[in-house]
């Protein structure tokens, strides 16, 4: 019979399996933390292969380094990456990428300064826990309290670079401990970026071979083709100087073919002994020192006739720095060269004129700074030889008088600073050697290139001082001569203005005479011809008085209707016409115009009076017609007649002072030069349009001003 176990041994066996139990769910905890290891590692190894993928690609440097940056901070799941690379025995930064770090631009350089300090105390090529790094005499790396560093060099490329994967003491606890196997880890993510540096390196080497070979193999090409159809005669000589190879351009030039060069030297069918035996002992020299040279010589083609020869001779050499060929390229300079010839004949001249002229020329060199200036210059500025080795812009503004210095000077900033192409300044200079005062009247002009740059100032510089003084003379005298004029109008208007007085009393006492019943004829007849000498001698004081006048007076403006005047004046002429004429007003525009009231109405009142005045005797229908138009800018007048007319001899002197263009009546001749002066004033024109025996017309135009 069978005894049931006893409560002991029930509780020692409970005892064992829940030890059991325990040890198995150790193991088990164990197992699930050794699979959740391998599967982040897993992981990583996947991030790690993938940043391989990644960076195989052909991606610029600057993306390169960014990548290495992220996948620091991927792979190993830490807060920060940095990529730092700098030049060996240097400390500034040639690259500072990062990944998870909110920094200034101006901290970058820090950061930089920073990796390079602690790069000179840690091992290099070698994985190191960012918790051993002494951080105290830093700023921005002191933040952070763990991580990974590892430095190594590239002495191939010669840099030295530093990555860092970085974990700030506050946020450690999101991100994990470092330990061991992120250390070997990281390891092997240091020997893969070597690795790819390395082999970008190298592809980058092969890259530039084949881009040399292309640019040469396309530099070949190039050259074949310019040596085929550039104008210019291309000559290779062997090591001897005997002709291997000529272009088409050599033919055409010496009129020689290939078949009959080959073989021969240059000079012995292209020069002759007796011309220019200088450039050819210095070609000789050149090619037995094996040296380059460029020298002008007077050739002789085929048929015998010369032309000048710019020549460049090269020597080749090879590998092993052996003498292989020459190398001359011809160029057909005789145009230029005849060219050259007319323009120094032409510069000879125009030295001749400037010089007889006396005009200063001058020349700076906005590259080299240097400057040339002729004779004329160097005496007007008074330089002497020592002078010639000075700054000609200090020489420039050391004479300049004070007071018309910054004038000056600005006007020649404008022109250096490109805001004018020239400029025109007349100012005052100190000649050096006798410390006078002289003035100058100088024209600068500005030369640039295609894109604007400043490459020269040319300028010339006349001295104008004997002639400012003349026109300050001649100034002076007018204003004196005006002084005169006008005491001579204000004379000639009281002279005239009181002999009017005793004239108008002898007009007044002929009337009285001339209603007497007692006179005889003869004395009738005396009387007479004494009244129209009194009214001759009142009409020519009239009309001074007018001229006086207009001379005097200031315009006055107005607006006034011009047929008013005009009928005005008919009224006044009306009667002074032993037959009635035909006198008709053509107004096809409006006739209210802005100008001198007073000098209109004298103006009219002379050319229809000579109108009326020089009619023609013994005619059907004479006319007086005035017409009037107008534009824009422009009033015209006109005023035609039939009547006797002016002959062409005259036509040209009917507006001087005293002028009479006929004979049959009587006039002072200051009627039509009254009407030029009054025209004149007005800024208008006057012409005469006339034919003797048929009529005349005289035409007029004024500025159409507005009122106001």
């Amino acid at each position: 019979m069978s005894t049931a176990p006893s409560y002991e041994v029930l509780l020692q066996q409970y005892r064992e399996l829940q030890l059991r139990v325990t040890r198995f769910s150790f193991v088990e905890q164990q197992l699930i933390n050794t699979r959740d290891r391998m599967d982040h590692e897993l992981v990583m190894y996947r991030r790690l292969s993938n940043f391989n993928v990644l960076a195989l690609n052909e991606i610029s440097e600057q993306e390169f380094f960014k990548r290495i940056a992220e996948a620091i901070v991927d792979i190993f799941e830490v807060e920060a990456g940095v990529f730092h690379i700098r030049r060996i025995n240097q400390k500034q930064s040639f690259q500072l990428v990062h990944e998870g770090l909110e920094l200034e631009p101006e901290q970058l350089s820090i950061l930089g300064a920073e990796i390079s300090l602690i790069g000179e105390v840690l091992p290099h090529n070698a994985v190191i826990n960012f918790i051993d790094v002494d951080r105290s005499r830093y700023n921005i790396l002191n933040k952070f309290s763990s991580g990974l560093c590892y430095q190594f060099d590239d002495e191939e490329s010669g840099y030295v670079m530093s990555l860092m994967g970085l974990i700030s003491q506050p946020s450690a606890p999101l991100y994990g401990a470092i330990e061991e196997r992120h250390q070997t880890f990281f390891n092997v993510f240091i020997n893969q970026v070597i690795s790819i540096v390395s082999n970008r390196r190298k592809s980058e080497r092969i890259q530039d071979q084949i881009n040399k070979i292309s640019e040469s193999e396309l530099e070949l090409k190039k050259l074949s083709m310019i040596a085929t159809k550039t104008r210019n005669g291309v000559v290779i000589t062997d090591s001897q100087g005997r002709i291997e190879w000529v272009n088409a351009a050599f033919t055409t030039i010496t009129g020689y073919e290939f078949d009959e060069v080959i073989g021969l030297k240059p000079r012995d069918f292209l020069q002759r002994p007796d011309v220019d035996q200088e450039a050819q002992i210095e070609i000789r020299d050149a090619l037995w020192k094996r040296e380059e040279i460029e020298v002008t010589i007077q050739n002789f083609t085929k048929s015998g006739s010369t032309y000048f020869n710019n020549l460049q001779i090269t020597p080749i050499f090879d590998d092993k720095g052996a003498l292989a060929n020459f190398i001359a390229i011809q160029r057909d300079i005789t145009k230029e060269k005849r060219f050259q010839e007319d323009l120094m004949h032409v510069n000879s001249k125009f030295e001749l004129i400037t010089r007889k002229a006396n005009i200063g020329i001058w020349e700076w060199d906005a590259l080299t700074y240097q400057a040339t200036w002729n004779d004329v210059l160097r005496a007007q500025y008074g330089l002497n030889e020592e002078d010639e080795t000075r700054n000609f812009a200090m020489l420039w503004r050391e004479a300049i008088h004070p007071d018309d210095k910054n004038l000056a000077i600005e006007s020649s900033d404008r022109l250096v600073n490109g805001l004018s192409e020239f400029e025109e300044l007349e100012y005052r200079i100190i000649r050096r050697t006798d410390d006078a005062v002289r003035i100058l009247s100088c024209l600068t002009i500005a030369e640039r290139d295609a894109n604007g740059k400043l490459q020269r100032l040319i300028g010339s510089a006349t001295d104008v001082t004997d002639l400012r003084n003349w026109q300050s003379d001649i100034i002076g005298k007018n204003e004196e001569l005006k002084k005169i004029n006008s005491e001579l109008d204000n004379f000639v208007y009281r002279v005239s203005h009181d002999l009017r007085s005793p004239l108008l009393a002898i007009k007044g006492l002929f009337s009285l005479i001339f209603g007497s019943k007692k006179l005889d004829a003869e004395i009738l007849e005396y009387l007479n011809l004494a009244e129209g000498s009194v009214n001759r001698l009142d009409e020519t004081i009239q009309e001074i008085l007018e001229y006086s006048r207009n001379s005097r007076l200031a315009i006055q403006y107005e607006e006034f209707d011009v047929l008013d005047i005009v009928n005005e004046v008919y009224t006044d002429l009306r009667f002074s016409s032993e037959k009635d004429l035909e006198f008709k007003i053509v107004a096809d525009c409006a006739t209210l115009i802005f100008s001198d009231k007073t000098r209109i109405k004298v103006l009219f009142k002379n050319l229809l009076g000579n109108a009326f005045k020089y009619r023609k005797k013994n005619i059907e229908n004479p006319y007086v017609h005035f017409t009037m138009n107008r534009d824009a800018e422009t009033i015209y007048f006109e005023i035609s007649d039939n009547g006797e007319g002016i002959s062409k001899l005259s036509l040209s002197k009917v507006f001087d002072m005293f002028y009479r263009g006929t004979t049959t009546s009587v006039g002072t001749g200051l009627g039509l030069y009254i009407c030029k002066e009054v025209v004149s004033n007005l800024n208008g024109t006057i012409q005469v349009e006339s034919e003797q025996g048929v009529g005349t017309t005289m035409l007029v135009s004024l500025p159409a001003y507005k009122h106001g």
